[in-house]
């Protein structure tokens, strides 16, 4: 299996965590969107302030984060 990027890596741990929290045996879709949708969190002055991720990684997470909402500003408009 590849490696995940770091942005995909935070998704899936937050989807999983979402997953646990309302006691279900398996990450359904709504978790996985949850996750998507929390990535940006990765960008905030606060969570980079904590964060163990290189400046490298952070500009990687930025450019996926970038490209996601292109994606769904092409699918709102």
């Amino acid at each position: 299996m590849p490696e995940l990027s770091h942005a995909v890596a935070f998704a899936w741990q937050v989807a999983a965590d979402e997953a646990l929290q309302l006691h279900h045996t398996c990450i359904d879709p709504q978790h996985m969107f949850i996750g998507v949708c929390s990535v940006g969190k990765l960008l905030t002055p606060e969570v980079q302030q904590r964060t163990t991720l290189t400046s490298q990684a952070l500009a990687s997470v930025r450019e996926e984060w970038e490209a996601l909402q292109a994606l769904l500003s092409e699918v709102n408009a």
